[in-house]
């Protein structure tokens, strides 16, 4: 049976950065994230990087210089998923929800999982904002799973 990959959403490590795992309070964090990139664990659409390095903060910075390892293309296999993803979305919500759910990376980081049979981490919920597609409504209606950054971080049995 093949590892499982997961497929991160910008949010998670834009929010880490913000929050409970800032640079300079929990670099361990930092490390162990780099390793698991490294070691095809963790995984980032280049879409999804591409938001990760507009900026100017450290984040942004850490970042460009790890592209090698957090960096994946999006091939043919990924470009069918997410065509179905969008056919589902454009279908199933208003046309301004569904153009901005297209507009991101979030349909990619799910067309990789899909593809890979992975799991999409997102901080997002399907319980807020409501006017907003969310990345785990669209997770379930294609059976992909997904978890938080938290329930990742025990999945791989951080020690931070």
């Amino acid at each position: 049976m093949a590892p499982v990959t997961y497929w991160i959403d910008a949010d998670v490590l834009i929010q880490a950065k913000n929050g409970p795992y800032a640079f300079a309070v929990v670099p361990n964090f930092w490390i162990f994230i780099i390793k698991q990139f490294q070691q095809g664990v963790l995984n980032c659409p280049k879409i999804v990087y591409d938001e990760l390095i507009d900026g100017n903060d450290e984040l942004a910075k850490w970042c460009k210089i790890r592209e090698g390892d957090i960096c994946r293309p999006s091939l043919r296999p990924e470009q069918k998923h997410l065509n179905a993803i969008a056919d589902h979305v454009v279908s199933k919500y208003k046309s301004h929800q569904a153009a901005e759910f297209m507009r991101g990376g979030d349909a990619w980081v799910i067309a990789h999982a899909l593809q890979a049979n992975g799991v999409v981490v997102t901080q997002e919920s399907p319980r807020s904002r409501r006017s907003k597609i969310k990345i785990p409504t669209i997770c379930s209606a294609f059976e992909v799973p997904y978890v938080n950054t938290y329930e990742m971080l025990k999945k791989l049995g951080a020690k931070l």
